[in-house]
């Protein structure tokens, strides 16, 4: 993407890398995190996560704190 904003989706997609289209993809670290019940994760802002719900009911909330 040209730049970061709260609303661009990621033209990029892990589950189906196209690495012709974005060699720098190959160097990226990846980090799985399973939480649970109770648990929350606070990311640095402006980097990609995706989100899998492993059971139902779930909730996921973001909000983009800039300072």
């Amino acid at each position: 993407m040209k730049a970061y904003n709260l609303y661009q989706p990621c033209w990029f997609k892990p589950e189906a890398p196209d690495y012709d289209r974005f060699p720098l993809a190959r160097e990226a670290k990846c980090i799985s995190v399973t939480l649970n019940p109770g648990d929350l994760i606070i990311q640095p802002a402006g980097w990609f996560h995706q989100v899998y719900a492993l059971d139902s009911p779930n909730m996921s909330v973001s909000y983009f704190w800039r300072y």
